[in-house]
C-alpha cells in the first residue's frame, strides 16, 4: 500500500476509532487510538503501555497535565503529521487575565491557523495583529507535550513553526510571557534557544518592557541571551566592516575621479593659454607686416586655417 493510503488508512482510523485498545482521558475527555500507532512514535507511551504499570493491564492513561485540545493535536500528530491551531477572538483578547497558559476551543468564532509536517504555513498576514502570544502559547504546550512524551518530530514541527511565526509576525507584546511559560512548561533546549536568540535579535525593543526581568526565568537562559546577544554584536560588527571597505573603495574610486577631473581641467587651461598665446602672435605678426603683399598672403592663410580648425 502507498504511503497515501496509508495516511488515509491512519486518518479513518482516527475520526471512527476503529479497533482501538487504549485511551488517554484528560478533564473529562477520552481519546481513543491504537498501540501499534502512537506507542511506535512515544517512547514514554511505549513504556507506559509495558511492565507492571498500572496502564498496561488498564490501558487507559492519565493526560490531565494538558489541556484537551493539546493532547488532540498531539494525537492528530500521530495520526496524520499535522495538527491545527484553532483559537477564537475571545481567547486572543483573554490573554494574561487567566494563567496565560492555556487554551481551548470555544463555539465558533475560530481563527484556523493549519501547521503541516513538510512545512506549509499559512502567509503571514492570516496572523492577525495581537494574535502572535497567543497562538505561539499553543505551539509551545505542543512542544511541552512533544517533550513529556518523548515525540521529537513533533517538538521539532512545533519548534519550526514557533520560529516562523516570530520571524514573519514578530510582536513585542507578550513576549515575555512567551518565556515564563515555556521555560516552566517545558525542558527543550531547543526551544529555549531559540526565544534566547529571539531576545538577543530584538534586545533594545525588549529592554522598554518593564516585565522583562519578572520573568521567572532561569540563570542559564540570560546567559544564553548574554552569549546571542555577543554573536549579534559581533555580526554587527562584520557587517559594518564589510561596508567600511565598500565605503572605502568607493571613496577611492572617486577620489581617483577627482584627480582625473582636475587633471583635465589643468590640460584645458594650458591649452587655452595656448591658444590666447597663438593669438597674440598673429596680431602681433599683422601689426608688424602691415600694408605689405606679403601680409596679405599671410593673413589670408591664417584666416583659411583658424576657419579649418586646424591653426597653425
Amino acid at each position: 500500500m502507498s504511503n497515501t493510503g496509508n495516511g488515509e488508512l491512519l486518518k479513518d482510523l482516527l475520526l471512527t476509532g476503529s479497533y482501538s485498545d487504549l485511551k488517554l482521558v484528560c478533564h473529562g475527555q477520552q481519546f481513543n487510538v491504537h498501540k501499534n500507532v502512537v506507542c511506535a512514535q512515544s517512547k514514554v507511551l511505549a513504556a507506559a503501555c509495558k511492565g507492571e504499570f498500572e496502564e498496561s493491564r488498564t490501558n487507559v492513561i492519565n493526560a490531565e497535565v494538558f489541556e484537551p485540545e493539546t493532547v488532540r493535536r498531539m494525537i492528530n500528530f500521530l495520526y496524520t503529521k499535522t495538527y491545527e491551531v484553532k483559537l477564537s477572538e475571545g481567547q486572543v483578547k483573554n490573554l494574561g487575565q487567566t494563567s496565560g497558559t492555556k487554551f481551548t476551543n470555544g463555539d465558533g468564532g475560530y481563527i484556523p491557523i493549519k501547521y503541516v509536517a513538510g512545512y506549509q504555513r499559512p502567509q503571514a498576514k492570516q496572523i492577525k495583529k495581537g494574535q502572535m502570544a497567543a497562538i505561539i502559547l499553543c505551539h509551545v504546550e505542543v512542544n511541552a507535550i512533544a517533550d513529556y512524551y518523548d515525540i521529537p518530530s513533533l517538538r521539532d514541527l512545533a519548534n519550526d513553526n514557533i520560529k516562523y511565526i516570530l520571524k514573519c509576525q514578530w510582536e513585542v507584546e507578550k513576549f515575555s510571557e512567551i518565556i515564563a511559560h515555556s521555560i516552566q512548561s517545558t525542558t527543550d533546549p531547543n526551544l529555549h534557544d531559540l526565544l534566547a536568540s529571539t531576545t538577543a535579535e530584538h534586545i533594545q525593543e525588549l529592554l522598554t518592557i518593564p516585565d522583562l526581568g519578572d520573568s521567572h526565568v532561569s540563570s542559564e537562559f540570560y546567559m544564553a541571551i548574554i552569549m546571542h546577544t555577543g554573536r549579534r554584536i559581533g555580526e554587527l560588527q562584520s557587517q559594518l566592516m564589510t561596508k567600511d571597505v565598500k565605503i572605502s573603495g568607493v571613496q577611492d574610486e572617486n577620489r581617483r575621479i577627482d584627480e582625473r577631473r582636475k587633471l583635465l581641467e589643468t590640460e584645458k587651461m594650458k591649452a587655452a593659454e595656448l591658444q590666447t598665446s597663438i593669438d597674440n602672435m598673429i596680431e602681433a605678426f599683422k601689426d608688424r607686416c602691415s600694408g605689405s603683399a606679403y601680409t596679405y598672403h599671410v593673413i589670408e592663410f591664417v584666416g583659411n586655417n583658424e576657419k579649418n580648425g586646424s591653426g597653425l
